[in-house]
């Protein structure tokens, strides 16, 4: 029998520590924001995965963000063969809004804790996005790791907003570099898409409460790189409150 060991192998506790740190970097002011959630998958994941972020703008262009996910890590079983999957990834971001080009440029550090990726890489994404026009905003982005065993993603969304503030939230990207799942037939390394369909509801001025069926594992870029075994959606809750 052949092992295919695969993504993240660090136990939740990661996450836990990483929550306080990021907690602690949010001050009261408005420009502060913390998000909570996570997605629980059946089938072949059989895992739930935790997500926190939180970010602070420096100024109008300039803002910071850190994070981390995070799952118990598990065996799937195949014939003559074993994917290990779950563990945590924890990763922080600068990112920089061109206002007049309707471009982000985002640019960090993630430390993964997978067989495949035990070294810390850069992270990086770029987003372009189209004039809001009557409620709907759409974007272009890529977005990766860098560094041994690289990821590219390349796709896109939307994002739109009904007159009771609801908003419809669907993105989706497919792997052009690098390998970001592992087949579950074979139990060969390759590629697969990632998608999210969300809703997002406004509690009061300051939270947003969401739910999505996704396939991403988490919020960090190596996570959100990485669809669930079989790429089959499972159900992601968030909680976004700003201060």
């Amino acid at each position: 029998m052949k092992t295919k060991n695969t993504r993240f192998k660090m136990g939740p506790q990661i996450v836990t520590l990483a929550a306080l740190a990021l907690a602690s970097q949010v001050h009261a002011d408005e420009s502060a924001w913390i998000k909570l959630g996570g997605a629980a998958f059946g089938r072949d994941e059989k895992s739930a995965y935790g997500s926190v972020l939180a970010g602070k703008s420096l100024s109008p262009h300039l803002r910071l963000q850190i994070g981390a996910t995070g799952s118990g890590f598990r065996n799937f079983d195949g014939d003559e063969f074993t994917i290990r999957h779950g563990g945590t990834e924890v990763e922080a971001l600068a990112t920089y809004a061109f206002e007049e080009e309707h471009v982000e440029l985002s640019l960090g550090v993630s430390a993964p804790h997978t067989e495949a990726r035990k070294n810390a890489m850069a992270s990086w994404k770029l987003m372009a996005f189209a004039p809001e026009d009557e409620g709907l905003k759409l974007y272009g982005d890529a977005y990766g790791v860098a560094g041994k065993d690289s990821i590219s993603m390349v796709g896109g969304g939307a994002l739109y907003r009904f007159s009771s503030g609801m908003m419809l939230d669907l993105s989706g990207a497919v792997c052009i570099m690098g390998n970001n799942t592992v087949n579950t037939s074979t139990g060969n390394n390759g590629r697969g898409g990632v998608y999210n369909v969300g809703l997002l509801f406004p509690i009061g001025e300051k939270s947003q409460l969401g739910v999505s069926l996704t396939n991403q594992l988490g919020w960090t870029t190596g996570m959100s790189a990485t669809p669930s075994l079989g790429g089959r959606p499972g159900v992601g809750a968030s909680l976004m409150v700003k201060f």
